[in-house]
């Protein structure tokens, strides 16, 4: 028997996200928000499925347990608690702080675990704000989706050694940086940044390259020269980045750019699709782009066939295929194996067809 939805039914709700897949592919860790409905409060813990079927397995209490990322040998799960960056043995056990309100009072960001799992970076404020400090407004950019209030204070890239828990701030000055993406030899890490005070409102950004280590070169801008950048990560040979962003400042679509590291222009990969890659965002869809084996994945919205890529057809799984770019288009990427790039995707058109857009795949090759 039904009965109408009370508001006594929200308490009830457990809601699985930011799920990480272990990289032999037979775990996946997520986190599980609920709610605790006597102390008035929402509980975050990590919970994980082996094998990709249930019965699910709870790995932390909580209550505020987040972003958890496997390390490149599958035995570590570094995850966020209160803000602060802890491990945890992929068998169990108690989870152990590697950075603590002591050493790290603004908290760390969600962990980018190096190849070699010897480190892991992440962005983060470099200073702390009590709750009960006046928030000091001094540009347009004073809060943020998802961080809230942030008044003067800027997010900066940091690097912590797992061994040792000593870590080290890469970046400073009066700009906001990106999530970071690990190069595949683990000696640089790439990010997107500011390039004028106030960018966030006004202003062009680039993605940026530094090094990592003693004796590590200085950031430097990569590119694009005038342009906009979001999520960054690397080309699997460490020869150039992928970038969702735009080759100059202006009103239009985000693409899905190639960018070489000597900051000469960038090749978009999805002009011909027309229309908006998704990076992600606090409230907002879409994914990081980075390669699975000889594939790139991003998120484009796909609102029936587009003008240069016709002719969708479905396979078993649901997901649409799309012809190939221009021999052009093509000529300009290295070759990988099987040559081909995949953007996963939603449609039909959710404002246009009067429902909700399902997932799907476009692949380009």
């Amino acid at each position: 028997m039904t009965r109408p939805l009370t508001i006594d039914d929200l308490y009830r709700f457990e809601i699985p996200g930011d799920p990480a897949l272990s990289p032999d592919g037979e775990r996946v860790a997520y986190t599980l928000t609920t709610q605790d409905a006597g102390n008035d409060r929402v509980i975050r813990s990590i919970w994980e499925v082996r094998g990709g079927v249930g019965p699910a397995r709870r790995l932390t209490r909580g209550p505020a347990d987040t972003a958890p990322r496997w390390s490149p040998d599958g035995a570590w799960l570094a995850f966020l608690r209160d803000g602060q960056l802890h491990l945890l043995s992929a068998d169990g056990g108690e989870a152990v702080a590697l950075t603590t309100s002591a050493d790290r009072p603004a908290g760390a960001g969600i962990p980018v675990w190096s190849p070699d799992g010897s480190r892991i970076a992440f962005a983060a404020p470099e200073a702390h704000r009590a709750d009960s400090a006046p928030v000091v407004i001094d540009a347009l950019g004073w809060k943020a989706d998802g961080a809230g209030l942030i008044g003067s204070l800027r997010r900066q890239l940091f690097v912590v050694e797992v061994e040792s828990g000593e870590f080290v701030q890469l970046t400073e000055g009066d700009r906001h940086v990106g999530s970071p993406s690990w190069s595949p030899d683990g000696t640089r890490l790439a990010y997107p940044a500011q390039t004028t005070p106030d960018a966030a409102v006004f202003g062009p950004s680039a993605a940026h390259v530094v090094g990592v280590g003693e004796n590590a070169p200085e950031p430097r801008r990569v590119g694009p020269a005038d342009g906009l950048a979001g999520p960054v990560s690397w080309f699997p040979d460490g020869s150039a980045l992928l970038v969702v962003g735009r080759a100059s400042f202006g009103v239009g679509h985000s693409e899905l750019l190639r960018q070489p590291l000597d900051g000469s222009a960038p090749v978009s990969l999805s002009a011909a699709l027309d229309r908006n890659v998704m990076g992600g965002g606090p409230g907002y869809p879409g994914a990081i782009p980075q390669f699975h084996g000889a594939t790139a994945s991003c998120s484009v919205p796909a609102t029936g066939a587009p003008p240069a890529c016709t002719g969708w057809t479905r396979q078993a799984s649901a997901r649409p295929r799309c012809p190939p770019t221009p021999a052009s288009a093509a000529a300009r990427s290295p070759p990988r194996q099987g040559g081909r790039r995949s953007c996963s995707a939603t449609r039909p058109d959710p404002l246009r067809r009067g429902r909700t857009a399902r997932p799907g795949r476009l692949v380009i090759r």
